[in-house]
């Protein structure tokens, strides 16, 4: 799997299927994401959204892929970059 993750050039966990249908499957990955990168619920102005706990040691990285993510969407919004660029930026990741 790493050869032809190499070939793509993605990283090796992009390859691997991860269900996500029902809340439960997200719930459970969101699980995992949080034990890795400390992303947690909170309440913000009465709405619920995850959020990064900085005092995890992973959480600069997640932090910097995120403003990263969320620059990428704001370019499309803007007309900067087409959905279909978006969506190739997003390839790279597996997604």
């Amino acid at each position: 799997m790493k050869g032809i993750a190499s070939a793509l050039r993605v990283a090796p966990e992009s390859l691997i299927d991860v269900p996500a249908a029902t809340a439960r499957e997200a719930l459970e990955l969101i699980f995992r994401i949080d034990e890795e990168f400390g992303l947690k619920p909170k309440e913000l102005g009465g709405e619920l959204v995850l959020a990064i706990d900085p005092s995890s040691k992973k959480a600069p990285k997640l932090a910097q892929a995120l403003k990263a993510w969320l620059a990428q969407i704001d370019s499309e919004k803007s007309g900067e970059i087409t959905a279909e660029q978006l969506a190739e930026w997003k390839a790279k990741f597996g997604a």
